[in-house]
């Protein structure tokens, strides 16, 4: 899996990422865009990380597109916080010409009459041409389902 992820990471010059006990770990390279982490559980048991949003894949493959999609300008994670609390996070990613909703996960607010700020991080890093079998892998048959 590392060995993989590697090959692609080369391509990507302003990638800078951290290496672990079966995980990988891609920081974000500004202030607007946010962590992808990849990280094997057990067997054919992988989760995949961005921000505080997270998904388990029992496919190497579908974990590997999610992942590498979070490298790309094709998705985006929305953060809802309340008093500069985050509490939901939202991947979306785009079907041109609209952003679509992947998936969401949220913790439990108690500021419940507190207005609720949006804000939309994304990362650029994986080469546009890299893209589209990316997307083809894995949003197009994953998201029909959500």
């Amino acid at each position: 899996m590392v060995g993989e992820i590697l090959k692609v990471l080369e391509k990507c010059p302003l990638a800078q990422y951290e290496l672990g006990k079966d995980l990988v770990r891609v920081l974000p390279a500004t202030p607007d865009g946010f962590e992808v982490v990849i990280e094997q559980i057990w067997e054919n048991h992988y989760s995949v990380t961005y921000g505080r949003w997270h998904e388990d894949f029992y496919s190497l493959e579908e974990a590997l597109g999610c992942f590498f999609l979070g490298l790309t300008n094709h998705c985006r994670l929305k953060v809802c916080s309340k008093d500069g609390n985050p509490f939901r996070w939202t991947v979306e990613y785009w079907d041109d010409p609209h952003w679509r909703k992947r998936s969401s996960k949220a913790s439990w607010s108690h500021r419940i009459f507190t207005p609720e700020v949006t804000a939309y991080m994304q990362n650029d890093l994986l080469p546009e041409i890299d893209v589209q079998p990316i997307l083809n892998k894995l949003v197009a048959p994953h998201c029909s389902r959500v």
